[in-house]
């Protein structure tokens, strides 16, 4: 093999296949950088590990077509120089020269590299504006379990109706997909290689492809497209959350606050500076989220040894699901920088929270969709969409603790 091919070019490809090299592969020749030159004048560049197998094409000059997969060092060399770029195969290495620089690197047996992955066929590709996903992402991923302890939330649900992620405590999910028939759980480990491709495309094409997420976002040997098989869950992804989240953002829930975003936001921000300075997780505590008998709605936050807090948002509006508020003191537990980030993807001034308790049946059901007590935001995200964030594993406190928050008010203003 001998090509020739300017540094751009090849730093260019290096640099969209990259995520894919293997560095724990038992298999030697994937811990290299696959290349093969065509006598069309194309050259393939391919990484592979159990996560994703990912490709591209690059245009250069093909004195002599061949396969080779060269030592993942080889990446660093190309980054390192500026011009035009000599590649030979001699004496079983791969051999470049760049001006006055040169170096040669060690080669792995091609025959031992990954076998081809199945491709979709025709009809089971799903094209998408790459900028709605990129959004739909945005809105969702902060929600997505990072602990191997929930396995099967460590990914996000791509559907034709929405896109979610959980994790266990909290979930959000954009309700309008840009997907008319792709559905599957894309991997945590996968996802920084299709936002990659998705940065660099104005259109993908996406399908289910045997085990694997196939995408591309561009035709094979055109000289600048990416081609990525992408590893997916096999794990439950919890169907019935799914239901749980779009029923809740389409019910005509109990108790809603609406509350200015920047109000809240400097509450919260405070509360999780709180958070964050405690020693241990066992000094921690969530921040409360409560409304007392009075109808004031209150955020309050104790870390031991830090610090305490209690603020009265006073600008809050509540009412109930019939238009008027009824008298009710709870407060229930709220992770503070999960409420931000949900805020952080509004556009609008005021967002609202809901509180539903697990036995709330919204209208056009029998039964109840929560098994437990919940606080719910909605809020509209940059796509114009509705972006939802819902917290089910709230510890809801006795009445007789937004009663003596209530005290506590009410002493604050004497």
């Amino acid at each position: 093999m001998r090509i020739k091919i300017t540094s751009g070019q090849l730093e260019r490809a290096m640099a969209r296949i990259g995520s894919g090299i293997s560095t724990r592969s038992l298999v030697e020749s994937m811990s290299g950088i696959y290349l093969e030159a065509s006598d069309t004048h194309v050259l393939t560049v391919r990484a592979n590990n159990t996560a994703q197998d990912v490709r591209t094409w690059r245009d250069c000059n093909v004195v002599e077509p061949g396969t080779v997969v060269v030592h993942a060092g080889f990446k660093e060399w190309v980054y390192s120089v500026s011009g035009d770029i000599d590649i030979w195969k001699e004496g079983g290495r791969l051999h470049a020269q760049c001006g006055q620089r040169q170096a040669d690197f060690a080669l792995y047996d091609p025959k031992t590299y990954p076998l081809e992955k199945p491709r979709p066929a025709e009809d089971q590709i799903d094209i998408a504006d790459a900028l709605s996903i990129i959004q739909a992402l945005n809105g969702v991923q902060f929600a997505m379990a990072r602990s191997s302890e929930r396995a099967g939330t460590q990914g996000i649900r791509f559907t034709p109706e929405v896109i979610v992620a959980l994790d266990g405590r909290r979930g959000a999910f954009s309700k309008k997909s840009p997907f008319t028939s792709f559905d599957a759980l894309l991997s945590s480990e996968a996802l920084s290689s299709l936002r990659d491709i998705l940065a660099q495309s104005d259109r993908v094409e996406i399908a289910v492809a045997g085990a694997w997420i196939w995408v591309r976002n561009g035709e094979l040997g055109e000289g600048a497209g990416v081609e990525a098989w992408l590893g997916t869950r096999n794990a439950s992804f919890p169907t019935r959350a799914i239901t749980t989240l779009v029923d809740l953002a389409a019910a005509k829930l109990p108790i809603n606050i609406t509350i200015a975003k920047d109000a809240l936001r400097d509450v919260l921000g405070y509360a999780q500076t709180l958070s964050t300075q405690a020693k241990s997780l066992n000094d921690r505590e969530y921040a409360a989220l409560g409304i007392t008998e009075d109808g004031n709605v209150y955020i309050s936050m104790e870390v031991k040894g830090v610090g305490s807090m209690y603020d009265v948002l006073d600008e809050a509006t509540i009412t109930d699901q019939h238009g008027d508020y009824i008298h009710q003191a709870f407060e229930g537990w709220l992770v503070p920088e999960a409420f931000i980030q949900a805020m952080d993807r509004a556009t609008g001034d005021e967002i609202t929270i809901s509180y539903v308790h697990k036995g709330f049946i919204p209208e056009g059901h029998t039964q109840p969709i929560q098994k437990t007590n919940t606080w719910f935001i909605s809020c509209p995200d940059t796509a114009g969409q509705w972006g939802v964030m819902q917290s089910p594993m709230f510890k809801m406190s006795a009445v007789e603790k937004a009663t003596k928050a209530a005290d506590k008010l009410r002493d604050n203003n004497e």
